[in-house]
């Protein structure tokens, strides 16, 4: 046992997607019959003295039907795994089921009938796919270039430009600007990320979170790399300052290479720190503690007061 469902239509006639209200009004009253014919009769005649409201023909359901363009794509959700294997497996010995002098092909799908996006099962040509992933990657390529040079390219000047002579530390301003730009890096790549991966039009949840995680994990690894290498050089410059020295006693300002710099305790030590700054508070405590007022608390007001606004 299992119930056909379609996938939501392609393109429908030019005076709906007009917004035309007649057309859109006959259209929605020719799924209610349709919905009426698969349930009780009590049902079909309360859909039936709804279309009456409307003024429409019952001659005009079938050309309305008719005139709708599909994916070409249905899902059947069965009870049990066992029984779509078994229609699966029928359907292949059979070469296919006919229908209306074709014949359908069932194949085994690879998600959960919960996860699928019925708003994204339409048509779509190899130019809209085109369309939407180009325009997806120019996208996540401004967010990213706008985060570090509109948020990242200012700190990163003010902490290399400051002087950290006699052993001086970077002032608490420093610290909590740093917080705040990591805070909001992460918000901009938050939003951009999960836009391009509704944009792109997966037909499954599980194809969206995995492209949105790829991505935010891109957005991730490049946040942390500038961090490094700019607490890379503000370290050196602190210690520099402070008169560090290797294990040998050799000055810290005459160690000219990079992995000679890079493995000295003082400098491991002070990335240390830097990546814990990082992660704590910046990462893993403030986006959480904001989050809740961002996405429930303060939409919920907004949403609250305009309707209010209307009553």
């Amino acid at each position: 046992r299992g119930a056909a469902s379609p996938t939501a239509g392609g393109q429908s006639p030019a005076k709906t997607e007009d917004g035309e209200g007649k057309e859109a009004r006959r259209v929605c009253w020719a799924f209610r019959k349709v919905e009426a014919a698969l349930f009780s009769d009590e049902t079909a005649d309360l859909v039936n003295h709804a279309g009456e409201s409307d003024g429409v023909n019952e001659k005009d359901v079938s050309a309305i039907l008719k005139s709708l363009v599909c994916t070409g794509q249905a899902f059947v959700v069965f009870q049990t795994e066992a029984e779509r294997d078994l229609a699966v497996q029928l359907s292949f010995q059979l070469g296919g089921v006919p229908f209306h002098g074709a014949q359908i092909k069932l194949e085994a799908a690879d998600t959960e009938p919960a996860s699928v996006l019925w708003l994204n099962c339409v048509e779509k040509t190899w130019l809209w796919k085109l369309k939407r992933i180009a325009g997806g990657f120019v996208s996540y390529s401004l967010a990213m270039s706008f985060w570090v040079f509109g948020f990242y390219a200012p700190y990163a000047y003010i902490i290399l430009s400051s002087n950290y002579n006699y052993g001086q530390e970077a002032s608490m301003v420093s610290s909590t600007a740093f917080t705040f730009v990591v805070v909001a890096g992460n918000a901009l790549m938050y939003f951009t990320c999960s836009e391009i991966a509704d944009k792109i039009g997966f037909q499954s949840a599980d194809n969206r979170e995995v492209l949105y995680m790829l991505l935010y994990t891109i957005a991730c690894m490049l946040n942390v790399l500038l961090d490094m290498v700019v607490t890379y050089f503000m370290a050196y410059s602190m210690l520099v300052g402070a008169g560090f020295s290797t294990w040998n006693g050799r000055p810290l300002k005459e160690v000219h290479t990079f992995t000679a710099r890079f493995e000295t305790y003082a400098m491991q030590r002070s990335l240390g720190e830097n990546l814990w700054v990082y992660s704590f508070p910046s990462t893993f405590l403030v986006p959480f503690l904001i989050e809740p007022v961002a996405t429930i608390i303060g939409p919920f007001l907004i949403m609250k007061w305009l309707v209010r606004s209307h009553t």
